[in-house]
């Protein structure tokens, strides 16, 4: 039996005071340290230093023990409570941040985003390899929060649209990791649970539970006229590869539906000023030109995704050339900051503003994998609009940003749900007809 010092001594009587072991210092969730100012125009502003790794040694003391992973699996979170972190009434003119709600949302959502980032690095690392120690722990860590109905219960707390949407995110990236990842998928089948089931069947479960929760979401997004923004596409995105996995045709149906509303929203006009938005993400302010870039990932990786089994949602020329032209312009905006500020008026009620861009860099190396030749069409218009500071110039500024088509190919996207290569190869491998037929879709 071991005993510590200080209860052997307050039992026997005989020591002088023993000093405390320091404890490290609890992180505190609603109270602003000194120097941490209750805003900031920076997320990273909302915490003093230390307390970022503070918050990361909080989440690793809760790990538990599964068999294949070095290091455990985080520990499942049944509720999933988030908080909206932009201050209040701030959201369409720019970046002010709520340090309190930041800091609340960093502890609540630390859990899910460690747990995903852990789950995709392992089915990377697996690819198609069922018996790679990595296929091993990512069935392990994806069955323990099976098995405890992680992010099934949405909590009270905070704001419950904002949870459902971290949840969908999540829910995407993890069931697309696992599509892309036959060794995984191959590994967990393998693993009985009881006598008539197994690990496999478990993950694929509770990835139908997550899938169903979305679409109520998606639902309810609709009845509170909010319908066509990049939440839903990712919410489109989100149900997708439980589809694909388990042929379940109404998540398809559903997922298709919402690419559908997405191509609809682009809009399509001969002058160049007015083709090739989404008015709703210009509503954004400084943020327009990187929401449409995060708004065309999930509508390439549904087109993407859906090649699984020749279902091909992009099946009309006019369905193409609508991504197309989101495409150019997202990338035009990359280079030509003014593309989105001129917009904003001849869209919305706001006057132009500065935008703060965001880098596409990777989103060329998607286009490349669904079309080819809409890939070379992209690079060559972009190379002609650049030639207006000199052809050397603008090729060496197309190169860079798509490096023949393959810039990004093998970097985690994290959203997506892993390295871009391996989920486009993982994809390819799941051919044979199309379960759902276009007659019933």
């Amino acid at each position: 039996m071991r005993i510590s010092l200080r209860v052997l001594c307050f039992a026997l009587s005989f020591c002088a005071a023993v000093p405390a072991i320091a404890e490290p210092p609890a992180f505190s969730a609603t109270s602003l340290p000194k120097g941490v100012a209750p805003t900031a125009s920076e997320r990273n502003a909302c915490f003093a230093k230390g307390e970022k790794a503070l918050i990361a040694r909080t989440i690793d003391r809760d790990r538990i023990a599964v068999t294949g992973c070095d290091t455990g699996v985080v520990a499942p979170r049944k509720t999933l409570s988030t908080y909206p972190v932009y201050l209040s009434g701030s959201g369409q003119r720019g970046d002010v941040f709520d340090c309190r709600k930041v800091r609340l949302n960093e502890l609540s959502s630390g859990y899910l985003d460690r747990y995903l980032e852990e789950v995709v690095a392992a089915t990377d690392a697996a690819g198609g390899d069922p018996d790679a120690r990595a296929a091993l722990c990512a069935a392990n860590m994806l069955y323990t929060w099976a098995k405890h109905d992680g992010m099934e219960v949405i909590g009270e707390n905070g704001s419950r649209n904002q949870a459902r949407s971290e949840r969908s995110w999540t829910l995407g990236s993890l069931s697309a990791a696992y599509l892309k990842s036959r060794g995984t998928r191959a590994r967990a089948a393998r693993m009985p649970v009881g006598a008539t089931s197994d690990k496999n069947e478990v993950i694929l479960d509770w990835f139908s539970t997550l899938s169903y929760g979305t679409l109520d979401y998606i639902g309810d997004r609709r009845r509170q006229g909010l319908d066509h923004t990049n939440i839903q596409y990712w919410n489109g995105y989100a149900m997708l590869p439980t589809a694909i996995l388990t042929g379940d045709g109404t998540l398809f149906r559903a997922s298709e539906a919402i690419f559908e509303s997405a191509i609809d929203q682009i809009t399509e006009d001969p002058r160049p000023e007015r083709d090739g938005f989404l008015p709703r993400e210009l509503m954004r302010g400084s943020k327009a030109q990187g929401y449409h870039v995060f708004a065309l990932k999930p509508i390439l990786g549904m087109a993407i995704l859906s090649t699984a089994h020749d279902c091909d949602f992009v099946d009309t020329g006019w369905e193409a050339g609508q991504i197309e032209s989101l495409a150019r312009t997202v990338f035009e905006g990359y280079f030509f900051e003014d593309k989105f500020a001129r917009a904003i008026p001849r869209f919305t009620d706001n006057p132009p503003v500065k935008q703060n861009v965001w880098n596409p860099a990777g989103l060329g190396y998607l286009v490349a994998q669904l079309d080819p030749q809409m890939y070379l069409d992209l690079e060559r218009h972009l190379q002609e609009i650049l030639s207006l500071s000199g052809p050397d110039a603008a090729d060496r500024k197309a190169r860079w940003l798509f490096k023949d088509g393959e810039h990004g190919a093998d970097e985690v996207d994290l959203k997506l749900g892993g390295k871009r290569r391996q989920i486009v190869e993982g994809v390819s491998q799941l051919r044979g007809e199309c379960p759902f037929p276009r007659e019933v879709r």
